[in-house]
C-alpha cells in the first residue's frame, strides 16, 4: 500500500512539472515577446536541473571528525561534519544531518542545510557539551537532496562510525593513609610521610605520563637531556583491591556518577603514590574486570570506568574472585547498602580479608547500615562528593 502510494505521488509530480513547463510554453508562443520566452527557458532550465538531479545517482561521502577522541565529564567537543560530493552531482539544496548518540551530551545545530553550489565539498560544525561519562559509537549521518519546490526528496543514510569515549571527572584525595592500615603499602610507608621518600631511593627510570611531579630527578634529568623519575624500593606487604559494586536500586543517576568519580579519584591517588593495587569492578551482573593501577595503565583503567553502568542486583555473594583476594585489604565502594550487599562484604570477611567499605553518605538509613558492619569489625569510609 505504501509502494502504491509513493508511486502515484511521484506520478503526480512529474505530471504537475510537465504541465507547467507546458503551460509556460503555450504562454511563450501566444503571448510572444522577450519576457514569455525568457520565462518559458528559465522554467526549462530548472527543470532539466531537476531532471538530471533525480536521475543521476548521489554520490556523497561523508565524514565526521571530533575535537578530541576522548573527554572528561562535563567538558565539551566540537564535532565537523565534511560532505565530498562526485563532479557532476547537482542538486538544489542538500540537508546533512548527523544523529549523536544518546544520552552524550547537549548537542546545538546538528543540521545544516547547503544551497546549489560548485563547491566539491562542504562542511559545517557543532558543539557538544555537558558530555556525560560513558563510550559512544556515533553511526549514522542522514543525508537529503531535493529541488527547489521540495518535489522530489532522495533520502540516504550512510553508516560512517567513529568511537568516542568520556571518562569520569576525578581529583587527588592526597593521601592514602585514610585506607590502609601500616604495612599495607608498596614503595611508601602509609605510616610515613612523602619526605622519608629518598631513604628507600632504589634507582631511577624513564618519566611515565602520571608519574608524581616530586618524584622527578631533575639532575639526572639534566644529564641525560630527558626527564627521569626517582624509582624506590619495593617493601612487602598487603596488595590493596579497590572493589566497586555499580549496583543502584534506589540511588539517583546524579549520585551514582558521584561514585563513580570518587572511584576514580581513590585509583589516581593510589598510582600517584606509588601504591601496589588493583581496581576490580562488577560488570554487566556477571564478572569482575580488574586491571592493575599503575601509571602505565592508567588510559585502561579510565575506559573501564567509563563502560561502567549501573547493575541492577548487587555483586554475588560468593565468586571464585574472592579466595585470590586472601589476606589482602579490599576496599569495597558501592553506591548503595542493602542486606544482600552486606551479605557479600561479610563473605568477603569470612575469606580472611580486611575489608573498609568507602560510600558516600547519602541518606541516614545508609549510614545506619554502615555502621552495623562496623560493630562486626567492618570499617566504614564516608566521603563527600
Amino acid at each position: 500500500m505504501r509502494k502504491r502510494r509513493l508511486f502515484i505521488q511521484t506520478f503526480l509530480k512529474g505530471l504537475a512539472g510537465v504541465l507547467v513547463v507546458g503551460g509556460s510554453f503555450a504562454y511563450a508562443m501566444f503571448q510572444g515577446g522577450f519576457v514569455s520566452w525568457f520565462l518559458f527557458y528559465s522554467v526549462m532550465i530548472v527543470g532539466l536541473v531537476m531532471t538530471i538531479s533525480i536521475l543521476i545517482p548521489a554520490t556523497f561521502t561523508p565524514s565526521r571528525t571530533l575535537g578530541r577522541s576522548t573527554c572528561y565529564s562535563g567538558e565539551a567537543v566540537e564535532v565537523t561534519i565534511t560532505v565530498k560530493k562526485h563532479r557532476f552531482q547537482p542538486f538544489m539544496y542538500l540537508t546533512v544531518e548527523d544523529v549523536v548518540p544518546s544520552h552524550l551530551g547537549q548537542a546545538t545545530d546538528t543540521r545544516a542545510m547547503f544551497f546549489f553550489t560548485a563547491a566539491r565539498t562542504l562542511t559545517f560544525t557543532y558543539r557538544l557539551s555537558s558530555l556525560k561519562r560513558g563510550s559512544y559509537v556515533f553511526r549514522d549521518i542522514h543525508l537529503t537532496s531535493s529541488d527547489f519546490f521540495g518535489w522530489f526528496e532522495r533520502k540516504q543514510k550512510i553508516r560512517v562510525e567513529t568511537e568516542f569515549v568520556v571518562y569520569p571527572r576525578y581529583h587527588q584525595l592526597g593521601d592514602v593513609q585514610a585506607f590502609q592500615t601500616p604495612n599495607h603499602s608498596n614503595g611508601v610507608s602509609a605510616t610515613s610521610s612523602f619526605k622519608d621518600e629518598e631513604r628507600s631511593l632504589a634507582g631511577v627510570r624513564s618519566y611515565v605520563p602520571g608519574d608524581r611531579l616530586t618524584s622527578i630527578n631533575w639532575k639526572q634529568s639534566a644529564r641525560r637531556k630527558e626527564l627521569m623519575t626517582k624509582e624506590f624500593e619495593t617493601y612487602e606487604g598487603k596488595r590493596t583491591i579497590i572493589a566497586f559494586d555499580p549496583y543502584r536500586s534506589t540511588v539517583k543517576p546524579e549520585q551514582f556518577e558521584d561514585v563513580v568519580e570518587q572511584v576514580a579519584s581513590i585509583a589516581s591517588t593510589f598510582i600517584q603514590a606509588n601504591v601496589e593495587s588493583q581496581l576490580a569492578a562488577f560488570h554487566n551482573n556477571q564478572h569482575w574486570m580488574t586491571e592493575e593501577l599503575q601509571a602505565s595503565t592508567w588510559e585502561k583503567v579510565l575506559r573501564m570506568l567509563a563502560s561502567i553502568q549501573a547493575n541492577q542486583q548487587p555483586a554475588p555473594i560468593i565468586h571464585p574472585i574472592y579466595r585470590q583476594w586472601t589476606n589482602q585489604t579490599v576496599i569495597y565502594i558501592c553506591a548503595e547498602l542493602d542486606q544482600q550487599v552486606i551479605h557479600t562484604i561479610e563473605r568477603l570477611a569470612l575469606e580472611s580479608i580486611e575489608v573498609k567499605v568507602c560510600l558516600l553518605e547519602f541518606e541516614p538509613e545508609q549510614i545506619s547500615l554502615a555502621e552495623q558492619l562496623r560493630i562486626k569489625g567492618i570499617e566504614p569510609i564516608y566521603m563527600t562528593s
